[in-house]
């Protein structure tokens, strides 16, 4: 059996587990660092997940809006508006044109095929009696979106291809935000969060940028022809 001799001395043959102050500080300012670049993104992946969120419970409602008027066999007429899903769509209020304008306004889209309004920075201002625009009205959704509509195009057929522009803000944050008087936008980084959705009159719903190509929407005279889907039309954020 070998036998092994003490350590000499003021030999310490111990591991040193613990850290100094200063790899401690260092430590935690690269973690900081690190935080501090991650939460913005994490942020906006958050705030874009429930805008999303939103825009897919609002295209389902609008969709089964449509189905079940199909099921009970009514079908949409050449001459309906939005308004005759209105019976079956499930909302929190409406905003009727009335003889005092009513002023909305919106998160504005990246770009739109259909006029709403007067567009300020980032927003839409659009006031429910405006002459100079298509006659419009807003709903708000259950859900917090706030939903513009005109009355004046129509879905003009029965067809895969007939439709009716709808505007979607997401929030519905800036709506009412600014007085009719005031001009400009109440914010000017507005995040052009709207979404441009397209109801089919077979219940589909598309955004500005997947229109199906030959796209109708008739109005009181003459119809609205969207021959192609408009590029860069939504948001970044609008991922299906």
């Amino acid at each position: 059996m070998r036998l092994l001799a003490p350590p000499a001395k003021g030999v310490n043959f111990g591991c040193n587990l613990g850290f100094s102050l200063t790899e401690v500080l260092i430590a935690l300012a690269l973690v900081g660092f690190v935080a501090a670049l991650a939460m913005p993104k994490l942020g906006d992946l958050g705030m874009n997940n429930r805008r999303l969120s939103t825009v897919k419970s609002t295209i389902f409602l609008l969709s089964s809006a449509v189905a079940e008027m199909q099921a009970e066999g009514i079908m949409l007429q050449t001459t309906d508006t939005f308004e005759a899903l209105l019976g079956t769509v499930d909302f929190k209020q409406r905003y009727n044109t009335s003889a005092t304008a009513t002023t909305f306004v919106m998160d504005a889209p990246p770009a739109t095929v259909v006029t709403w309004g007067t567009a300020g920075t980032g927003t839409f201002s659009m006031s429910s009696n405006n002459s100079a625009s298509p006659s419009f009205k807003v709903i708000d959704f259950k859900n917090g979106a706030t939903l513009a509509y005109t009355t004046t195009y129509r879905f003009g057929g029965q067809s895969d291809i007939n439709a009716v522009p709808l505007l979607l803000d997401v929030d519905g944050v800036l709506k009412n935000g600014l007085p009719a008087n005031t001009g400009g936008a109440p914010n000017a980084n507005a995040a052009r969060a709207a979404v441009e959705l397209w109801l089919y009159a077979d219940g589909s719903i598309r955004t500005s940028q997947t229109l199906k190509p030959g796209t109708t929407a008739g109005t009181a005279t003459t119809p609205l022809v969207v021959a192609t889907p408009l590029a860069n039309a939504d948001p970044l954020w609008l991922k299906f």
